[in-house]
């Protein structure tokens, strides 16, 4: 565990495409969002999850322990960037990753290796020459998204980031680029 880096994690959407709740399908020996959370918590100090749509069946899924803790968005259907902005209200760290709720294929060495990187503000993994998540982010990016407004539908996370210095860190590790959003993505990865 690195002191002082929070993780937000991204969970409180409507898995409309899926047919089903996705934190809560089985992945490995757990759940997705249980997959998630975990790996996460290898390397950061304080994870917040951002629950929306069935929060209450997230947060009292299991015993999460002191280290997680849940930010609700009771305006979930706003979209995605809603919740980044709930989510990074509650940050402490100076730097911060950003995580999907849905990406359980995501291992700690990625997290480990944004880490090392050398700083600017944003940190963003790729596989072949495609960014993904998570993305590890500058207290100057938090501020710019707690200022954003979030009633504005063109306001999303990477118009936010887009004029900040970016670096990319070239892994093999395709996990970053797979998110569950279909019943086809999720047989894949069973």
């Amino acid at each position: 565990m690195v002191k002082n880096i929070d993780t937000v994690v991204l969970a409180a959407g409507l898995s409309s495409r899926m047919g089903a709740f996705k934190p809560l399908l089985p992945f490995g020996k757990s759940t997705i969002i249980e997959t998630v959370v975990n790996t996460a918590l290898e390397l950061s100090e304080r994870i917040i999850v951002v629950v929306g749509f069935r929060a209450q069946d997230i947060i009292n899924l299991k015993h999460w322990g002191n280290r997680v803790v849940f930010a609700e968005n009771k305006h979930y259907e706003k979209g995605m960037f809603s919740s980044v902005k709930i989510g990074v209200s509650q940050v402490k760290s100076r730097r911060f990753f950003i995580a999907l709720g849905d990406q359980p294929q995501i291992r700690a060495t990625v997290y480990q290796q944004l880490l090392t990187a050398a700083h600017t503000d944003v940190i963003q993994p790729a596989y072949k020459g495609k960014h993904g998540h998570p993305l590890l982010l500058s207290e100057n990016v938090r501020q710019v998204i707690l200022s954003a407004g979030e009633n504005d539908p063109n306001i999303n996370l990477r118009k936010v980031v887009e004029p900040f210095r970016k670096r990319i860190v070239e892994m093999n590790e395709p996990g970053v680029l797979i998110d569950l959003d279909t019943p086809e993505d999720y047989r894949g990865v069973r």
